[in-house]
């Protein structure tokens, strides 16, 4: 019995429960309490990563809002009830969220009347990792906003980054900033970004937990949103065409793609417009754009043969060429001489003559059509 008492007083000390039976665990009610059906779980620490623009912090706020207020995230994925949301990002700045959250508000048909304290943004700070001053001042933001989430956003700004390779240390303090919230009660959420080297994001497909930057996130996370480009961002422009992974430990793993159009109204306010496209349909549509951009250079390279070949008997005319020169005065191979040649003679650029050669030899040429 005093064996007992001494490891529960033990066992009590560090919060540590006695080990359960398979047979009690069986019987236990144990249901898992979905954010956003299917995708993002209460309880679980997450990441929402991606390479440089991506919308990363855009798709946060997008997140948040959908989570204060009921709605569909990204217009499409359910909301199961409203949360209490508390996001630190110190990126984009004060002005930069505002605007982001006025432009999803009106996407999402909330007023800013509605506007209340289911949101809190800190703009300024962010807790670091492995201070216990930072660790315990954000349980005590998580405490004083009744946050039921936590957004952190940029996770490379919370960390050490001379251990990014090092998964013990890395998984250290990325578990102290999720614990932190965790022990709060809350659901952590880190926004982060990927390799410089991510093969996937450079080739603008959808990415895996391999392309995460940093050792041992892969390991730390329960669940991800990993967000790619399937277009090479054009600067100016107000489309962004996405690829939206997600996925954990919950066993819900989905694909899918994303077109936001950011463009400003008649009154120049920036829009936030958001449409999910089934993942196969994307694929066909990027796969259709590389066969149409691999053609289209094609045809390049062929126009860039003709201009050449023709050059050739330009600098001839009137006399002409014979194939043998001509094809001497261009950098092309046979094959791809004959192609110019022909399509030259198609479009009636160039005519067959006769080239008399100094020793009053007559060879078939051609030259330029009068």
């Amino acid at each position: 019995m005093a064996m007992e008492k001494q490891m529960r007083t033990l066992l009590d000390a560090y919060g540590v429960e006695l080990p359960i039976s398979l047979s009690d665990l069986g019987d236990k009610d144990i249901q898992l309490d979905f954010l956003v059906d299917g995708i993002l779980a209460a309880g679980q620490s997450g990441i929402i990563a991606g390479a440089s623009k991506t919308l990363k912090t855009s798709l946060a706020v997008d997140l948040s809002m959908s989570l204060a207020f009921g709605l569909d995230f990204l217009g499409a994925y359910p909301v199961t009830k409203p949360r209490r949301v508390l996001m630190f990002t110190i990126e984009s700045g004060e002005y930069m969220i505002k605007d982001t959250c006025l432009r999803v508000a009106k996407a999402k048909g909330v007023s800013r009347e509605a506007w209340a304290d289911q949101i809190h943004f800190h703009c300024d700070w962010a807790p670091t990792a492995g201070n216990s001053e930072h660790i315990e001042m954000l349980r005590m933001m998580i405490r004083d906003t009744q946050a039921d989430v936590v957004i952190l956003d940029p996770t490379y700004l919370m960390i050490d980054g001379d251990n990014m390779a090092n998964i013990q240390k890395q998984g250290t303090e990325l578990r102290s900033l999720a614990d932190a919230v965790l022990a709060e009660g809350a659901t952590p959420l880190l926004v982060d970004h990927i390799k410089l080297t991510s093969g996937n994001a450079k080739e603008h497909r959808p990415l895996e937990l391999g392309d995460l930057s940093g050792a041992g996130k892969a390991a730390v996370f329960r669940q991800w949103v990993l967000v790619s480009r399937r277009e090479r961002f054009v600067a100016g422009s107000d489309d962004h065409r996405l690829w939206m992974t997600t996925g954990g430990s919950h066993g819900f793993h989905s694909e899918t793609a994303l077109d936001i159009n950011e463009a400003r109204d008649l009154i120049g306010c920036r829009n936030w417009g958001v449409e999910t496209i089934d993942a196969a349909e994307a694929a066909r549509e990027v796969a259709e754009k590389k066969r149409e951009a691999a053609e289209a250079k094609k045809q390049e390279t062929k126009e860039r043969h003709v201009d050449e070949l023709y050059e050739a008997y330009v600098k001839a005319s009137p006399d002409g060429l014979t194939d043998r020169k001509a094809k001497s005065m261009t950098s092309l191979n046979s094959t791809n001489f004959q192609a110019a040649k022909a399509a030259l003679i198609n479009r009636t650029r160039i005519e067959e003559t006769v080239y008399l050669a100094k020793n009053k030899q007559q060879y078939e040429a051609y030259r330029c059509t009068q």
